[in-house]
């Protein structure tokens, strides 16, 4: 029993489109990270804003990261393209889809690294407006303070 060599070669046809995919380019990292604190800008800011757009009502708040990715849209030629996308959670707003160049790392809503007294690293903790730590008061008992 004798195997036709011929057939399990692939065609022209799949060895350009193994081709062409060998050849994509490399996926380039996300600027903005999930929990990270960001600005959307306003349209007056840029000089060629990129799709998708904020809401106008967003533009100038700030807000945090949600979810990086990429999401296909139309440009004005109605040419469809991949580009890297944000969901921006804003207070009182909700999620907000907005393109990569509208966005600026907000540095004034970080916290502190340093104390400002001594060079010492002091520990900060960032807590959302809208999910607030509960107020619970742990008293210990007789025998964990070795009475």
């Amino acid at each position: 029993m004798s195997i036709n060599m011929d057939l399990l070669a692939p065609s022209a046809e799949e060895e350009a489109e193994l081709k062409d995919q060998q050849e994509e380019p490399p996926v380039k990292e996300p600027e903005f990270l999930p929990c990270q604190l960001v600005r959307i800008k306003q349209a007056a800011e840029l000089e060629a804003p990129d799709i998708p757009f904020p809401a106008e009502h967003v533009q100038g708040m700030a807000g945090g990261v949600e979810m990086a990715g990429k999401v296909y849209v139309y440009s004005e030629t109605k040419e469809a393209m991949f580009v890297q996308a944000y969901f921006v959670r804003v207070d009182g707003v909700g999620p907000v889809l907005t393109g990569e160049n509208w966005l600026e790392d907000n540095y004034s809503l970080s916290p502190r690294p340093l104390n400002r007294r001594s060079a010492s690293p002091t520990p900060t903790f960032f807590v959302p407006l809208q999910y607030p730590c509960s107020r619970s008061t742990v008293i210990p008992d007789e025998r964990s303070l070795g009475a």
